[in-house]
């Protein structure tokens, strides 16, 4: 979910979902991804020991959420102030559609420092999982000029629109990531007007492109609202 980290066995397990029908090309691009074994804290590894936030975020990783919540749950008790505890543990609750528990830990987050640009995004990330688009729309439009967030964020304005039911504004943000070029929104955005109108070989064609030029986390931030509203994965060809 969300703008978080993903680690190398979930962005792994994304990619296989996402490419699960594309044969050879799936496989091409499943060997650009490393995937190690899962780590848990009794394994023995040349490592040195995982403290209790890295422990939370390899076992979100693996998908073992009750795990991870348990074990940044104990960070938090310790460091009531670790804004990055508040943040994991909301990505964790979201995980698990407990949004209540998400939004409390994530306005938590705000509290620490109320300029942090994630704890913002989240915020509106979990209206948008839950189909709220128009009330997520202006948390996201706030963090568009934001220098690390800000394609994300329009990304998010642009499918806030598009699934609320404003294409004609939808269409206009189309055209402007049309003309700003080359980001992970113009691939993402054409891939998601195509699919919502029912063009899945020209919305296959847009997240193939996008799969080639970007990472893993980059591919996972901009296809995970598509993977929760039901268009991907994509059917066989």
């Amino acid at each position: 979910m969300i703008a978080a980290p993903v680690s190398f066995p979930r962005a792994t397990a994304i990619a296989a979902c996402v490419l699960a029908a594309w044969g050879p090309w799936a496989a091409h691009a499943q060997q650009a991804t490393p995937n190690p074994a899962p780590v848990t804290a009794t394994a023995k590894t040349d490592e040195a020991p995982l403290g209790d936030y890295e422990m939370a975020a390899r076992l979100s990783g693996e998908g073992r959420f009750d795990e991870a919540i348990a074990k940044v749950s104990e960070v938090i008790e310790r460091e009531p102030a670790n804004l990055k505890a508040y943040i994991l543990r909301g990505d964790l609750y979201a995980k698990k559609k407990q949004w209540d528990q998400a939004g409390q830990d994530f306005l938590a987050a705000q509290k620490i420092n109320p300029q942090n640009s994630l704890a913002k995004f989240d915020l509106a990330e979990i209206q948008l999982m839950q189909k709220q688009f128009d009330a997520a729309r202006p948390g996201f439009d706030a963090l568009v000029k934001d220098p690390e967030m800000g394609d994300l964020a329009a990304y998010k304005v642009f499918l806030c629109d598009l699934y609320g039911g404003h294409q004609e504004a939808a269409a206009k943000e189309l055209q402007a990531f049309d003309v700003a070029g080359a980001n992970a929104s113009y691939y993402y955005s054409h891939a998601a007007w195509a699919l919502y109108n029912k063009e899945t070989a020209e919305g296959r064609r847009w997240i193939r492109s996008a799969l080639y030029i970007y990472t893993a986390q980059k591919n996972h931030n901009y296809s995970s609202t598509l993977q929760e509203l039901g268009y991907l994965p994509l059917p066989p060809e």
